[in-house]
C-alpha cells in the first residue's frame, strides 16, 4: 500500500509542477488577448456592435469615424458571441447596430467544438452561461472558477497552446513575423493557392448544418430586436479560390437565406475584392490592406447612409429590416485599390 501512495504522490507533485509551468504560459495565449475586448468594450462610446470568429477580427479596430466596436475574435462561435452580446446588455451599453457574420461555414458541426466558450465563461453570468451553452450551475462554476487555473486537464486548451507556441518558435527560427506574411496569398501560385483553399474547405465543410447553432443565432436576432437593437449581416471577403471551391462543397441552407427568412438584411461583400489577391492574408482571410478597403464601404452602411436602415437606427424599437439598396463599389480589377 506504502509504495502504492509514493507512486501517488509522486504523480501528483509532477501534475501540480506542469500545471505551475503551464499555467503563466496559458493565461498569457488564452486569456490576456482575449480579454482586452470586454475591458473596452464599456469603455469606448459606440453605436454598433460587430460579433463573429476570425473573419471579423481580421478587420482589426473599428476607424474612429465608424462609431463602431469590433468584438469579433478568432474561433467565437454562436454561443460565444450570444454570451458577448448578454455581457454588453447587461453592462448597458448604449449599442444601436448589431452586424453578425453569415458566411456558411459558421454555423457546421465543426463549430460546436471549435469555441472560445473556456474563455467567455469568465465574462459570463450563470443564467447567461446556462442559455449559451445549455449546461448547469455545476459546469459554470467548473469552467469560470476552477478549470482556469486547472489547464494540465483542458485537453482543449492545450490544443491552443501547442499551436501557439509553435507559431512563435517557427517566428524565432526562421526569422518572419506575421506582418511580413501578410501579402503571402498574392505570392503563391495558382496551384499552391488552390492546395491552400481546399484545405480551408475542408476544414469548414466537413460536417453539416447544426440546428443547435442556427437556434442559438435565431436567439441573438431576437435577444438584440427585444432590446431595441437593429441587426444586419455580413458575409465577408472570400478569395475566389475559397468561394468557387465552397459553392460546390457547400450544401442546406446558406446562412444568408436564414438571416433573410428572419428578416434580416444580408449585405454581401464575398466578391468585394475580386480581382486583387493582395488584399488577403491567406484564402478567407484579409489582410491591413483589405480590411481597409472593406471599412470604407461598411462605414457607408453602419453610418446610416442607408435611408431604410437610418430610418431604423433612429427608431426607439428594432423592427425587421429589409433593405434593397446596393453595396458600395468594389475596386475595378485594373483599379489600385488603395487609392479609392
Amino acid at each position: 500500500m506504502r509504495p502504492f501512495l509514493k507512486r501517488l504522490s509522486l504523480f501528483g507533485i509532477g501534475v501540480l509542477f506542469l500545471n505551475a509551468l503551464l499555467w503563466p504560459v496559458s493565461e498569457k495565449i488564452l486569456f490576456a488577448g482575449y480579454s482586452k475586448g470586454f475591458e473596452v468594450v464599456t469603455q469606448r462610446p459606440f453605436r454598433t456592435l460587430f460579433l463573429g470568429d476570425s473573419h471579423v477580427e481580421a478587420l482589426g479596430n473599428a476607424p474612429e469615424s465608424s462609431q463602431a466596436f469590433n468584438f469579433g475574435y478568432a474561433s467565437d462561435s454562436p454561443p460565444d458571441m450570444l454570451a458577448k452580446l448578454f455581457y454588453v446588455l447587461n453592462r448597458k451599453v448604449p449599442v444601436k447596430l448589431l452586424v453578425l457574420p453569415a458566411d456558411d461555414h459558421f454555423l457546421n458541426n465543426y463549430r460546436i467544438m471549435v469555441n472560445n466558450r473556456e474563455r467567455v465563461v469568465q465574462f459570463s453570468t450563470r443564467s447567461a452561461y446556462k442559455k449559451c451553452y445549455k449546461q448547469g450551475s455545476l459546469a459554470f462554476m467548473w469552467e469560470k472558477y476552477v478549470l482556469r487555473h486547472l489547464p494540465v486537464f483542458a485537453v482543449q486548451r492545450a490544443q491552443v497552446v501547442r499551436r501557439s507556441l509553435e507559431k512563435q518558435l517557427s517566428e524565432m527560427l526562421f526569422k518572419k513575423m506575421d506582418k511580413e506574411s501578410e501579402t503571402d496569398w498574392v505570392q503563391l501560385s495558382d496551384s499552391q493557392r488552390r492546395s491552400s483553399a481546399e484545405a480551408r474547405i475542408d476544414a469548414h465543410f466537413s460536417s453539416s448544418q447544426s440546428t443547435n447553432l442556427v437556434a442559438l443565432l435565431i436567439s441573438s436576432i431576437a435577444i438584440a430586436r427585444s432590446n431595441d437593437l437593429a441587426v444586419v449581416a455580413i458575409r465577408y471577403p472570400l478569395t475566389e479560390e475559397y468561394r468557387t471551391l465552397a459553392a460546390k462543397r457547400f450544401q442546406g441552407e446558406t446562412v444568408a437565406s436564414l438571416f433573410k427568412r428572419e428578416g434580416v438584411q444580408v449585405y454581401d461583400f464575398s466578391a468585394f475584392l475580386d480581382g486583387h489577391p493582395d488584399c488577403f492574408k491567406d484564402a478567407d482571410h484579409l489582410n491591413a490592406r483589405g480590411a481597409d478597403l472593406l471599412w470604407k464601404s461598411i462605414e457607408t452602411i453602419i453610418n446610416g447612409s442607408d435611408r431604410v436602415l437610418k430610418s431604423a437606427l433612429s427608431s426607439s424599437a428594432a423592427r425587421p429590416i429589409h433593405v434593397q439598396t446596393g453595396l458600395a463599389a468594389r475596386p475595378s480589377e485594373n483599379e489600385d485599390p488603395s487609392r479609392r
